[in-house]
């Protein structure tokens, strides 16, 4: 008996529905409908609350840059991130190897503006720089000139400040005080020749050769339904009505209607020109950032009603040093172990990182 051949009903229902349940409707194998899903280029149906699988350009990003910027970018959380980066033995952005190139940049700024620049945290800047002997910077108070503040607000406070030998954090304030809004990078436009290599070679070799983030040059390739290189079929092309839905839900949400992946859906909105669906995110007010560093990051996280990451990496943009918790009380120690250590953090208001550390030492102590 030969193989019953698919039709067109069958063939539009991949990817709308888990495998699993075609099958059954189908009446065939649950391995020839994941396989036949495969075969025509569609990511499987991701289930509400499901878990993202990680593709192969998200995996390349690990261990490329922090760990909070790769969770941004791929709208997943920072525990997710770390977690997939244990899992492939990736080394954390910030652990790399010091460069004598970047050795060279310690004191010549605050630890937090060469932290900044290097892409590693302060505490890490400011103990390399002490190992190897040199002074921390020092701030010179001095006015401000017309010339310097026609400057605020035309770069990034980051570049305005290396500019002009000033600390991020006063850059910051007198651009508020100007009532000037927050520098806005216009992205590069892509070429005929750039567009024209996507899909020829592995996206990060692309990236490498056209001086772009391996993100970006995935982002626009999918954007273009260019199939990845020695990969399967391009995607079918983009309807009417999934260009309606864009930026009417979250990329997440989008994804899982049509059949397609969040780096895809993100990508064709992008391209589009259509703003991303955040709505827990808003801009931070200065009555915000005076409260960061005040108390720990969980506690403030609530306070604002933001999340734990969020507010970790603003304060780690500001430069502010985290408040350190007083030691672990015999009440704490007895609930060690009684609940996952993300729970206990919370409950506590202390970091995961901090939770993890107490239940190995009270094991191994």
């Amino acid at each position: 008996m030969g193989l019953r051949p698919w039709t067109a009903k069958e063939l539009g229902l991949l990817g709308k529905k888990p495998d699993r349940e075609l099958a059954n409707r189908f009446s065939r194998s649950f391995e020839a409908v994941a396989a036949k899903r495969r075969a025509i280029g569609l990511p499987r149906f991701i289930l509400p609350g499901e878990r993202l699988p990680w593709t192969r350009e998200q995996d390349a990003l690990l261990g490329a840059m922090a760990d909070e910027e790769i969770a941004r970018r791929l709208s997943r959380s920072t525990a997710s991130v770390i977690g997939r980066r244990a899992v492939l033995g990736i080394v954390a952005f910030s652990l790399r190897p010091w460069s004598a190139s970047e050795e060279k940049l310690l004191g010549t700024s605050t630890d937090a503006q060469v932290a900044r620049e290097l892409g590693r945290t302060q505490p890490e800047v400011r103990k390399r720089r002490k190992e190897l002997g040199i002074l921390p910077w020092i701030h010179t108070p001095r006015g401000w000139t017309g010339e310097e503040e026609a400057m605020v607000g035309k770069a990034s406070d980051y570049k305005v400040a290396k500019q002009l030998k000033r600390s991020l954090c006063s850059v910051k304030r007198k651009r508020m005080r100007l009532g000037l809004p927050a520098f806005q990078r216009i992205p590069r436009q892509w070429t005929k020749a750039e567009l024209a290599s996507l899909g020829k070679s592995r996206d990060s070799e692309v990236a490498r050769r056209i001086g772009r983030s391996v993100e970006a040059v995935f982002q626009k390739r999918c954007a273009r339904g260019i199939a990845k290189y020695g990969g399967t079929p391009k995607q079918h092309s983009w309807t009417k009505r999934e260009d309606n839905l864009l930026g009417k839900q979250t990329d997440e949400e989008v994804a899982r209607l049509i059949g397609r992946t969040v780096g895809t859906v993100g990508a064709r909105r992008q391209s589009r020109g259509i703003p991303k669906k955040e709505p827990w995110v808003r801009p931070w007010s200065e009555a915000e950032e005076k409260l960061l560093g005040t108390d720990t990051d969980i506690k403030t996280s609530r306070s604002l009603g933001r999340t734990y990451e969020a507010v970790c990496l603003h304060r780690r943009k500001l430069g502010i040093p985290v408040k350190r918790v007083d030691g672990w009380s015999p009440e704490e120690n007895r609930l060690v172990g009684t609940m996952p250590d993300q729970e206990l953090a919370e409950r506590l208001g202390r970091t995961l990182q901090s939770a993890k550390m107490r239940r190995w030492r009270l094991r191994h102590g």
